[in-house]
C-alpha cells in the first residue's frame, strides 16, 4: 500500500535540504560485458524514504544487460532523507551508475 505522502515519479516535492548518499554498495558486473570489454552508464530513479531506505526503483535511462545489477546496487542504497521543517520527506532521485572497467 502506498502512503499518502509518497510521491508519484517525476512529481515535483519541495525541500530545504536535499537527499544526501550515504551508501550504496558496487553494482556487479555482469561476466559475460566484462569479458567483451563492454562499458555503460544507467540511470535509475530511487524513492528515497523518510527513513533513508530505497523504497522503490525505476530504471530511467536503460543499458538491458546492466539493468539487473544497477538496480539491485540502487535497491541496497542508503541516503539521509530530504528534508523540509527539520522534518523528513520522500522524494525520487534520479541516480547515474557507471560501469567502467577502468
Amino acid at each position: 500500500p502506498q502512503e499518502d505522502d509518497t510521491p508519484k515519479i517525476g512529481e515535483f516535492v519541495y525541500y530545504e535540504q536535499e537527499p544526501v548518499l550515504i551508501s550504496m554498495p558496487k553494482p556487479e558486473y555482469p561476466e559475460l560485458e566484462r569479458d567483451a570489454n563492454m562499458e555503460g552508464k544507467v540511470t535509475v530513479s530511487i524513492l528515497v524514504g523518510k527513513d533513508g531506505t530505497a523504497k522503490k526503483t525505476e530504471v530511467k535511462q536503460s543499458v538491458a544487460m546492466f539493468d539487473d545489477s544497477a538496480v539491485k546496487a540502487a535497491t541496497q542504497s542508503r541516503w539521509r532523507p530530504a528534508m523540509n521543517n527539520n522534518k523528513p520527506l520522500a522524494v525520487w532521485v534520479d541516480m547515474p551508475i557507471n560501469f567502467t572497467l577502468h
